[in-house]
């Protein structure tokens, strides 16, 4: 049978074999260095069945076991091995479950319903970072959590092995928003709303449901202002405007439709001046129709502190000859925001660790929405090295050491890369004495990793791309991984 080695524990053995007519024996070995730490019950002698229990948290102990001798037969017996006794492990007796229907309210909220543990309770703790803890853990942000739980030991039971689970924390809906402000109903008029109310940090919008009647302008998304203006080619024309607020961490975003409204033709200048003169003015002031406006990626990444120019195509619906007008907003300005925006280019500048949305919108309602990830910091990176020549022992003659062209050696910091990670090649330049001159890198697949001047690869999606790296006529390259 099988010795039994945890506090507590019981099993039963059978002695077996031997001569004769005899019982069969079993019984503790005890010695004087030796404290008894199981006890033997006889369950039936004569088949050799025996119950061994072990009563300690620790030590060790060690059984004799045989038959008794008969009228022919001279008893036997003989040891066992010294066995090692151990504490035995708590039980966990219920799970702990995720709480449900959880929504962000800005209070704490118990993450799991208590699990109930054999010995002494149960602990948890958030995350494998999280410390032990008898007290359900809780949250406040929306989001998913990972409760680890386990039984809790005791001096003579060890803790249970651990199990998980997942809770969520699912996003509120914003409190009403408004759109105050008298909107204008007549061709080439103008007029400054505001949107108000929601919740959370989210920026606020405003868009034309019919750009082509009613245009609207950015004036400050995190203060709700806009200004709509009706076209002076629109009279006759309705529009309608979709008013809310984005979403945050902790908010679903909110939208709301105004009625419809009418755009009534300018009235005539007293002073003799027509309403057409007046209308082309403002048609020859208004910017450009926008058809679309393009990137070649919607979703980009850069490091904390750095900025990305991305490349821009704005097109102009056929026959348009003026300029378009560009606005730009972000979801999340406190993690990236724009710096410089042209036709043809938009410059965003990482300032923390997170993900934003950035929307580049024109005058007449289309808009671009990019995706934007800014993480902590980059891989650790190493400089461009030149190897140097030995230094004078004092005992060579003056006669200059002829020039050597080495080679180039470029390799990655890492075997691959992840999507919207930042690294900068390692390069090695074996000229002696070293050479000057400027290093010239480019991607073969710029949707898969594109590299600056300096050096720092970006991974833009999974795929494969080959860096070439130029420098004094010869040039190297190495392939770049994306998972």
């Amino acid at each position: 049978g099988t010795m039994p080695l945890r506090s507590g524990e019981e099993r039963t053995l059978t002695v077996g074999g031997g001569s004769g007519t005899g019982a069969y024996t079993l019984a503790y070995a005890e010695t004087s260095t030796n404290p008894a730490v199981a006890t033997v019950t006889a369950v039936s002698a004569a088949a050799g069945t025996f119950t061994v229990k072990v009563t300690a948290s620790s030590g060790e102990y060690a059984l004799v076991y045989g038959r008794a001798g008969d009228d022919n037969y001279l008893a036997a017996s003989q040891q066992s091995t010294a066995h090692d006794v151990g504490k035995a492990d708590a039980v966990i007796v219920t799970d702990a479950q995720a709480a449900t229907g959880l929504v962000y309210d800005g209070a704490p909220q118990d993450l799991v319903t208590p699990g109930e543990g054999s010995q002494h309770g149960m602990e948890y703790r958030l995350g494998e970072d999280g410390a032990w803890s008898a007290i359900v853990p809780a949250a406040v942000d929306a989001g998913a959590y990972d409760v680890d739980y386990k039984a809790a030991g005791d001096p003579d039971h060890n803790d249970s092995l651990e199990r998980s689970v997942t809770a969520s924390i699912a996003k509120a809906g914003q409190a009403a928003v408004s759109l105050s402000g008298a909107l204008p109903e007549t061709a080439g008029a103008a007029a400054t709303v505001t949107v108000g109310g929601g919740s959370g940090t989210g920026l606020y919008t405003l868009i034309s449901t019919n750009p082509q009647a009613a245009q609207v302008t950015v004036v400050n998304a995190a203060a709700g202002t806009f200004t709509v203006k009706a076209l002076a080619t629109a009279a006759g024309a309705d529009y309608g405007l979709e008013y809310g607020r984005a979403g945050d961490g902790n908010y679903l975003p909110i939208s709301v439709n105004t009625p419809s409204h009418h755009i009534t033709a300018k009235p005539e200048d007293p002073s003799g001046g027509g309403s057409g003169d007046a209308d082309s003015t403002d048609d020859a002031d208004a910017p450009a129709n926008v058809a679309a406006i393009r990137t070649a990626l919607s979703k980009y990444s850069v490091v904390k502190g750095r900025s990305l120019t991305i490349p821009l195509v704005v097109e102009l619906e056929e026959g348009e000859t003026k300029a378009p007008e560009l606005s730009w907003e972000s979801a999340n300005p406190g993690v990236a925001t724009v710096t410089k925006l042209t036709e043809t280019s938009v410059k965003i500048k990482g300032l923390k660790a997170g993900k934003t949305k950035i929307t580049i919108r024109a005058a007449d309602g289309e808009r671009r929405t990019l995706t934007v990830t800014v993480s902590k910091k980059k891989v650790a990176l190493a400089k461009l090295q030149a190897k140097k020549p030995k230094p004078s022992d004092g005992k060579t003659t003056s006669k200059k050491k002829k020039p050597s062209v080495g080679k180039i050696t470029v390799w990655m910091p890492k075997s691959s890369l992840k999507v919207g990670q930042t690294a900068k090649l390692k390069i090695s330049v074996s000229d002696t004495p070293p050479s000057t001159g400027t290093l010239k890198f480019s991607s073969s697949n710029k949707k898969v990793v594109t590299i600056d001047k300096a050096g720092y690869m970006t991974a833009h999606k999974k795929g494969t791309a080959t860096i070439t790296v130029k420098f004094g006529g010869r040039k190297v390259t190495v392939t770049v991984k994306v998972k």
